[in-house]
């Protein structure tokens, strides 16, 4: 390891202390020390990609800490060893651990499903930023036959969707269930065959609450399913 690699090492650890610390979480103070830590180990991480494929261990600890709420983490990781290892990991964090700690790594897997390789939209931007219009264009073109491609991760989606289920039917705190909710879908046709009876008590429960679980029910979830990246 590196002096640089151990700098960065040392900052992710010392943000998985902080996480971990207990304090509370919704305070003022907290929130913009979290977010603004997040920030800059985001940007430390993508500044540096090889750098980044030898602390993934580290990072991808982090996603199970919190929750994601933007992907600041997730991009450069993606970016560095690819969505597919990544979303490995992911489903692996999501199937052990506290639940809050599976619901955390199922968000996570979130960002996995609508990133986008920011490369591409930045050589559009090289080559037509004199036309905003062709640019416009050309990058919603890119989204579109990004939404319609076959998504080489299609075969893992379900074993993340079994996780996220278990985690709702299994947890019954109210946090979890909405952490994964949009996770996984109740019907899709490549759920695994093992899947059925856990998602048969997940449409019960959704059923008992649709306001709550309006979205489970109209068939608007599931990672790499109704929701994937544009």
């Amino acid at each position: 390891m590196t002096h640089k690699d151990a700098e960065l090492a040392s900052a992710l650890d010392e943000f998985a202390a902080l996480l971990a610390d207990g304090a509370d979480p919704i305070s003022q103070d907290r929130y913009e020390q979290v977010a603004s830590t997040r920030l800059l180990l985001g940007q430390a991480l993508t500044a540096d990609p090889a750098r980044t494929v030898r602390l993934a261990d580290r990072v991808l600890s982090l996603l199970a800490l919190e929750a994601s709420t933007t992907g600041q983490l997730v991009g450069p990781l993606v970016a560095a060893i690819g969505r597919q290892a990544v979303l490995a990991a992911l489903i692996s964090r999501a199937s052990e651990g506290s639940w809050e700690r599976r619901a955390n790594a199922c968000r996570a897997a979130y960002w996995v499903a609508v990133w986008t390789d920011p490369a591409a939209h930045r050589t559009l931007f090289a080559m037509h930023r004199s036309d905003p219009e062709r640019l416009k264009r050309l990058i919603a073109e890119t989204r579109e036959r990004d939404r319609t491609a076959v998504d080489p991760l299609a075969g893992r989606w379900p074993h993340l969707w079994l996780a996220a289920a278990v985690c709702f039917t299994a947890c019954d705190d109210p946090d979890v269930r909405r952490a994964v909710e949009t996770a996984f879908p109740l019907e899709h046709p490549d759920h695994l065959p093992q899947a059925a009876p856990v998602l048969a008590e997940a449409r019960r429960i959704a059923e008992r609450d649709p306001q709550t679980y309006g979205r489970l029910l109209n068939g608007s979830t599931g990672y790499g399913a109704a929701i994937r990246g544009s």
